[in-house]
């Protein structure tokens, strides 16, 4: 099961206000299309193969109309109960085979729900199809991320994604997404079920957080999945009391200067 980090989500109220913002802070930003489905649209940075996806709710009616249609497990089942509040919900990871992976998970005993097909409309006019897979169990501490299939290859997207112009250079630096930061009460519940379900390396790595945490590392790739758990009073301990369990902070490499911000309820870091 060869799994690669493909996207984080970054719920924000107005999408398209997000290009001038991060032009302000260095990182380039285009609009990316409407879902056919749902009522929600949204504007993307890339990072390579790897990027960020500043979603919205374009239509709220559609959305409440489609609240019963909505999967288990799915992004959109993340973002139902938590509509009034920005920032990061779930990320994806980029699969060949959903199939297969359907099938190892539920081996493992973890419902999967899918492939299905999905699709939205690009500012060009044309369709951009995928298909997507859920998962999870209902226990869990930290959900287990949703997985994509773009249906090229990675050589083929990134070739398409830079005629198009989403892949370009930022003048922040050559940025690259290096680590996801979950804040958690328990391995037991968050880490261990990852590294197991998702058949996932443990990696030794500290935290650079500068807090008194304890810290388990898994290894997707070139980017790190790093669960902290906080050992006494600080930021870690804060966000759990008032956001509870989940993506702490955006880790990214290669950044002319060091710089750390909220922005939109979201902590980005740049080294």
């Amino acid at each position: 099961m060869s799994l690669q980090f493909d996207h984080i989500v970054h719920y924000v109220f107005e999408p398209k206000e997000m290009t001038k913002e991060l032009s302000d802070v260095g990182i380039q930003n285009r609009y990316g299309g409407e879902h056919d489905k749902g009522g929600t649209f949204n504007t993307l940075s890339y990072f390579g193969l790897k990027y960020i996806e500043y979603l919205g709710i374009k239509d709220d009616q559609s959305f409440e109309e489609n609240i019963p249609h909505i999967k288990k497990y799915s992004l959109l089942s993340h973002l139902v109960d938590r509509r009034d509040r920005e920032g990061f919900i779930t990320m994806a990871l980029r699969s060949h085979n959903l199939l297969d992976l359907a099938n190892s998970l539920r081996e493992k005993g973890v419902s999967a729900n899918g492939p299905f097909p999905l699709s939205r409309k690009t500012p060009e006019g044309t369709i951009l199809s995928w298909e997507l897979l859920y998962a999870g169990e209902d226990d869990l501490e930290i959900p287990l991320p949703f997985f994509i299939d773009w249906g090229v290859s990675d050589e083929e997207r990134r070739k398409d994604l830079k005629e198009t112009g989403l892949i370009t250079n930022h003048s922040k630096g050559n940025l690259e997404i290096s680590t996801v930061i979950f804040a958690v009460h328990s391995f037991d519940q968050s880490f261990e079920k990852w590294k197991t379900y998702l058949a996932l390396e443990e990696i030794e790595a500290e935290s650079n957080l500068n807090e008194d945490v304890e810290c388990r590392t898994l290894a997707l790739g070139d980017t790190n999945l790093q669960f902290v758990k906080p050992l006494g009073e600080g930021r870690i301990q804060s966000f759990l009391l008032n956001h509870g369990p989940g993506i702490y902070q955006l880790q990214f490499s290669g950044a002319n200067e060091q710089e750390e911000f909220v922005l939109h309820n979201a902590n980005y870091r740049f080294l």
